[in-house]
């Protein structure tokens, strides 16, 4: 799910029978729940609302059920004009977020089999409509200042998912945090990976802090890291 920035309401995937998926609006002084009409037939979910909350982005397979080719849609908030901005043969579109412009989109794109895929960050620029490849990651998430994207990263190894930023133009690139703990459960080779960063990731909003969930034995917790001294806090409990 998604919020919009002032507070008002939340927008959601949910599935819907049979076998398809939509968004839904909560209005939250209210309670109402509104089904947004986006005329998306198949799948539509993902959602991420816009800084100015006028628009929300969403993982969409809208044309043909029988494809993986999933693309990003950009509609309104009340689900109108929905239209595809990104699309590429034999690749999969996920997890939009916007800049806080309003004017790109950053989103993760899978190319290859199951077994093979491999994740790249792409921006998309909505007025010119164009493309650029960034890095190799996924899970991306846009800094509030617009100068950094936070993202993870694998290069399919059990123990090295890391948590990175990387500039919007390319540059600088780096981990932020990466686990170094090994737990007391095996499978056969060795001592698991424990504390691995997932998402979601979520800036703070002077774009100094990104929280994140760590996975251990006994539970999951959320951290927060300082993207200027790698500095890491827990937040939640349990840790181990």
């Amino acid at each position: 799910m998604a919020a919009d920035p002032e507070g008002r309401w939340i927008v959601y995937s949910a599935h819907i029978p049979v076998n398809t998926s939509g968004l839904f609006k909560l209005e939250l002084s209210n309670d109402r729940i509104d089904t947004l009409r986006t005329g998306c037939r198949v799948y539509l979910d993902q959602p991420a609302v816009s800084r100015d909350g006028r628009r929300i982005a969403a993982r969409g397979l809208c044309r043909d059920r029988n494809t993986d080719d999933y693309r990003i849609y950009v509609a309104a908030a009340d689900g109108s004009g929905l239209h595809a901005v990104s699309g590429s043969d034999r690749a999969r579109d996920e997890m939009p977020d916007w800049s806080p412009d309003g004017r790109q989109i950053v989103f993760q794109r899978i190319r290859g089999s199951l077994s093979e895929a491999v994740a790249e960050l792409t921006i998309q620029d909505l007025d010119a409509g164009a493309g650029r490849r960034l890095t190799r990651g996924y899970w991306p998430v846009w800094s509030p200042d617009g100068q950094w994207i936070a993202f993870l990263y694998s290069s399919g190894g059990r123990d090295d998912q890391t948590l990175r930023v990387i500039r919007t133009n390319g540059m600088d690139e780096r981990v932020v945090f990466q686990s170094k703990e090994r737990g007391t459960y095996s499978r056969g080779w060795g001592p698991m990976a424990e504390g691995l960063p997932s998402g979601p990731l979520v800036w703070s909003p002077d774009s100094r802090w990104i929280a994140f969930t760590r996975a251990f034995d006994v539970g999951s917790s959320v951290w927060r890291v300082d993207v200027n001294s790698n500095r890491v806090l827990q937040v939640t409990a349990p840790d181990r």
